[in-house]
């Protein structure tokens, strides 16, 4: 639901970041589509910082106001976003 905060923290299995030794260091939010999950302190991986390394997409980011109302403010880069500018 884009309109509220529900949180739900379960421990599970690391998932990769970047490369294939890299990994969260601390249990992770377990999501459903539609979740919304905030990553406050991300370093290299924030959005300034982006890049298409091994053709990931960037992620969309959102705002969550006071009143915990969450507005989108920048749209999930998709896959054919990333090649269409590619010369074969």
């Amino acid at each position: 639901n884009m309109n509220t905060i529900n949180t739900r923290l379960l421990p599970v299995a690391p998932k990769t970041l970047l490369e294939i030794f890299e990994n969260f260091g601390t249990p992770v939010w377990v999501t459903d589509e539609g979740d919304v999950l905030a990553i406050l302190v991300a370093g290299g991986y924030g959005s300034t910082m982006s890049s298409n390394y091994n053709l990931r997409e960037n992620a969309s980011e959102v705002l969550v106001k006071e009143n915990g109302e969450i507005v989108l403010t920048k749209k999930r880069q998709s896959y054919e976003q990333i090649v269409e500018n590619f010369i074969y």
